[in-house]
């Protein structure tokens, strides 16, 4: 899926899924993103956001190569039981550009007991 952003006149831009009814994800502890940079892109802070609360990764968007990037659900402050929406994005100002998504991967929680 392809993302444009141009955050000239917001400094967001963001997809987003809405999930109804809502999931439950009290099992898994990471959210995997697949994405793609182009060598245009001027930038930006790329983040996922589960219902209202954002997590960010520092990763070049202007790279051109498929790579996974991992968001640690365990830290974030978001109720995992009641996953109402997932959103994934770009942040800055005056940045502009294309990534492309891949898979979006929910990785279970391995249990040692």
């Amino acid at each position: 899926m392809p993302l444009y952003y141009d955050n000239t006149f917001f400094e967001i831009s963001l997809a987003v899924r809405t999930f109804d009814p809502p999931m439950d994800w009290s099992d898994y502890d990471t959210v995997n993103v697949w994405i793609y940079g182009d060598q245009n892109n001027t930038g930006g802070d790329f983040f996922i956001q589960v219902n209202d609360i954002r997590a960010y990764q520092n990763v070049d968007l202007s790279e051109a190569a498929w790579k996974e990037v991992k968001f640690d659900l365990n830290s974030l402050d978001a109720d995992k039981e009641m996953v109402t929406s997932l959103g994934i994005g770009v942040y800055g100002n005056y940045i502009n550009g294309i990534i492309y998504i891949g898979d979006i991967e929910l990785d279970l929680t391995i249990s040692t007991e």
